[in-house]
């Protein structure tokens, strides 16, 4: 069983996907991207 935490909102009550995706990310173990480093390899040209 998996406990989650209530979702992200904003104040106007719309959910935060950009939170919930991080959320899946670090349980799935995926690396998360830190921001503004959107593209790792574009240093490397």
């Amino acid at each position: 069983m998996i406990q989650v935490n209530p979702l992200p909102k904003t104040s106007t009550g719309k959910i935060q996907k950009f939170q919930l995706r991080e959320r899946a990310k670090k349980i799935s173990g995926v690396p998360v991207r830190e921001k503004g480093n959107e593209n790792p390899h574009l240093h490397d040209l």
